[in-house]
């Protein structure tokens, strides 16, 4: 299957140091979708709107009292 043809999930895990946030982590798989609306998804998630990460990820950024994990799966 071509690339072009593929369809890919953003997931996101959200990891936090209980005694700095008090939140629980989070995790969340976004709906199947084209790489470039995956990868906009992404840059979104990670503050950076404008610019698209390189690549399939894994991505981080710091959050308040915890890590943003993103990258993005290849589905069926």
């Amino acid at each position: 299957m071509s690339e072009a043809a593929q369809l890919f999930q953003v997931e996101v895990a959200d990891r936090y140091t209980p005694g700095l946030s008090g939140r629980s982590d989070r995790d969340y798989v976004s709906p199947p979708q084209a790489r470039d609306a995956a990868l906009k998804l992404a840059a979104f998630l990670l503050d950076s709107p404008t610019t698209a990460p390189d690549g399939d990820g894994p991505w981080q950024r710091a959050l308040a009292g915890g890590r943003r994990t993103v990258r993005l799966i290849v589905t069926a």
